[in-house]
């Protein structure tokens, strides 16, 4: 029989690859295997992270049959970034930068051309796919490009400078550069270099010379009275200090031709300075200093790096002293010639004081030497011995002359003003300068004659009231000076006058008389000078007028006289016998509103009054000229004892006479007969007249003394 069977069989195995993309160069890839067909289940499918390369995968089904299959995963060049960048020509300039890629994948972003100053700049490129690239570029440029001007060998007699132009910095060769002769002005120099880069720079060829001179300010003398073989001066001896000058050159050549100093060697010139090193080295920093001054300079000074460099290079020996110390102030350096401090140039730890050997002989390190190495200072002692450097500054003589004015020690008139002029005159380049000053000499007070009383035992001024003046004086012996007190007034104002005398005793008549130097020439004998007279034995007041001729804004002299009545009026100059005489001050003012006022307490314009007399005292014209007291007239005083007995007669009677006389001494009755008299000599002042009654009846009397026109009368009382 016959059986027929079907065989069967799977589905081909079919196997299936496929794989995502590599964005950038360097990344991975997912490769997914599948199957199909055979019999599942399969190994060697799956999903696998791969880079760029070709990968072959077997897939297995169950039943152990198998298939290959091949895939390739490409990817991306290397994305990569290139720079370029122009020259920036001139500092402070710019550059392009370009920059550029290749690979990865297109479009990118980021490349392009970038404007840039100088520095290091980085950039980043990102391809389409995101992929990124980063670079660096460093841009320079030359150093800033800087012109110099120097100014030299400036020449007075040309009139020229040499300027020389000079250059650093951006890109050589340079055109505009080189030495310039010009003349006196300002410049303006470009400089440029090979890339065409430019700077300016300005420079000033000063050719000057002057000269400063300085006067005394302006100079004020007090007026001096002197009297020599009757000649007066008055007037004032001028003294000033004398001008001062310097000058000033821009010149090169100020300084002229150089000249050899014995025991020197020349070292050159330098800013205004010459310098001389000493030939020999055994000097001690005194010696030296000593040295420098007798051959005409000093020591020298270093205010600059730049003459510290030319002195340096010139000195002769390892090292050298110059004139810096602290001898005075330890620890405090200072220029021995006295010129400020500017510069200094210590070398390392310096100054130490340096105190080790050979200070035990030394003393202290206080001077410096300057080395010649490297022009470093260091401190040393006294006893070190070294070469040193001497510095002469170049000075042109300048010249000094008065030129109009009084001379200085002259003598000058009061009241006078001069002006002084000097002229200084440089000797060298020729450049003057003046100055000037005011001389004045003051108004000479006017010198008054004296007076004054010779005695006060009996009566003084006690009491002056002068326009706004009130001075309780008291009693000073004859005279005072009250000129320091002074009372202002104007034209034709009533100056009020009152007048007050002291007694020690008794009160007296007292004679007044009040002058005022209108003319300020120095007496009271013008016209309308004596103001007022009076005579009383107390108060008197007054008033005088300012007359139009009164000399204004000056110390106008007033003079109080007072004498004893019986001396007649007191002179204006001279002595007298009784009484006391003060000065005092009047100052006329320019009168304003030109109205009259009365100058002091207002008194009764009718005068000096007292008792039996009014005296005017508005003017000299105004007086009488027919005044009762004159020195012929005498007082009576005191009668003592008063009363007397019968029994015992003396008695005395105080007389004060004005001149030397004989007097006739009376005792009358109430009646008038005359019951006895008797001649008595009267001396110039007091005198005491004795007399006896004894036996006169009981009763009153009258006691009269008599001498000339004159008779006083006293009662006396007999018991």
């Amino acid at each position: 029989s016959s059986a027929s069977i079907t065989v069967t069989e799977p589905s081909a195995l079919s196997a299936s690859i496929s794989s995502t993309s590599i964005l950038c160069n360097g990344g991975t890839a997912d490769i997914t295997v599948s199957a199909t067909g055979g019999t599942a289940p399969y190994t060697g499918t799956g999903v696998y992270n791969v880079s760029a390369g070709t990968y072959t995968y077997t897939v297995t089904d169950a039943n152990g049959c198998s298939i290959t299959v091949t895939t390739t995963v490409t990817e991306p060049n290397a994305l990569s970034v290139t720079t370029s960048s122009t020259s920036i020509l001139c500092n402070g300039g710019t550059a392009d930068i370009t920059v550029s890629a290749t690979g990865g994948t297109a479009p990118y972003t980021g490349t392009g051309v970038y404007n840039v100053s100088a520095g290091t700049y980085s950039y980043t490129i990102t391809d389409s796919n995101g992929c990124s690239a980063t670079t660096t570029q460093t841009v320079t440029e030359p150093p800033t490009l800087v012109a110099t001007a120097t100014v030299s060998n400036i020449n007075c007699v040309t009139e020229t400078g040499d300027v020389t132009v000079s250059a650093t910095g951006g890109t050589a060769p340079y055109t505009g550069t080189g030495v310039f002769v010009e003349a006196n002005g300002t410049y303006t120099y470009t400089v440029t270099d090979a890339n065409g880069c430019t700077a300016t720079v300005s420079a000033t060829v000063e050719v000057e010379s002057f000269v400063d001179i300085i006067c005394p300010g302006d100079q004020s003398f007090d007026c001096n009275y002197s009297e020599t073989c009757g000649v007066v001066t008055t007037g004032s001896t001028l003294s000033w200090d004398e001008p001062t000058a310097s000058s000033f050159s821009t010149c090169d050549n100020g300084c002229g031709p150089a000249t050899q100093i014995y025991g020197f060697i020349y070292m050159g010139e330098y800013n205004g300075s010459r310098y001389y090193c000493s030939n020999t080295s055994n000097h001690s920093w005194q010696a030296a200093n000593t040295a420098a001054i007798l051959a005409g300079g000093h020591l020298a000074t270093i205010q600059s790096a730049g003459e510290n460099e030319f002195i340096r290079t010139q000195i002769g020996a390892s090292r050298a002293w110059i004139g810096y110390t602290d001898q005075n102030v330890e620890g405090t350096f200072e220029w021995a010639n006295g010129e400020g401090v500017s510069y200094e140039n210590w070398a390392n730890s310096q100054p130490d004081n340096y105190s080790g050997s050979p200070s035990s002989s030394c003393g202290q390190a206080d001077y410096t030497v300057i080395k010649a190495n490297n022009g470093k200072w260091a401190d040393k002692f006294e006893c070190n011995l070294h070469e040193f450097v001497m510095e002469i500054p170049c000075g042109n003589s300048i010249t000094i002359t008065q030129t109009s004015g009084p001379s200085n020690g002259s003598f000058a008139d009061g009241g006078t003003s001069q002006v002084v002029t000097y002229v200084a005159t440089d000797d060298v380049t020729g450049a003057t300068a003046t100055c000037s000053f005011t001389v004045t000499v003051g108004e000479c007070a006017p010198v008054y004659c004296e007076s004054e009383g010779y005695c006060t035992a009996y009566e003084w001024i006690d009491q002056v009231v002068l326009g706004s003046i009130n001075n309780q004086s008291g009693n000073n012996n004859g005279y005072a000076d009250f000129t320091n007190m002074s009372t202002t007034a104007s034209i034709g104002d009533a100056v009020f006058v009152q007048l007050t005398p002291g007694f020690s005793g008794a009160a007296y008549n007292e004679a007044w008389r009040i002058w005022v130097d209108w003319n300020y020439d120095g007496d009271f004998n013008d016209q309308g000078e004596l103001v007022g007279q009076g005579y009383g034995s107390s108060t008197l007041s007054g008033s005088f007028i300012v007359p139009q001729y009164a000399t204004t804004n000056v110390n106008l002299r007033v003079r109080v006289s007072m004498s004893w009545a019986c001396s007649g009026y007191p002179p204006a100059c001279g002595n007298f016998n009784y009484g006391e005489v003060e000065d005092y001050t009047l100052i006329i003012e320019d009168n304003i509103n030109g109205m009259q006022t009365v100058i002091g307490q207002a008194g009764n314009e009718s005068d000096f009054k007292q008792g039996r007399e009014l005296v005017n005292l508005k003017s000299s014209e105004g007086m009488s000229s027919n005044m009762p007291v004159d020195n012929s007239g005498f007082e009576i005083g005191n009668i003592y004892p008063n009363p007397i007995l019968s029994s015992n007669g003396r008695f005395n009677i105080n007389v004060r006479a004005g001149s030397e006389s004989d007097a006739n001494v009376r005792i009358v009755d109430l009646s008038g007969k005359v019951l006895f008299t008797d001649v008595k000599h009267l001396e110039v002042g007091p005198n005491v007249v004795s007399l006896n009654v004894t036996g006169f009846p009981r009763g009153s009397y009258f006691v009269e003394v008599i001498s000339g026109d004159n008779k006083q009368t006293t009662q006396l009382v007999v018991q």
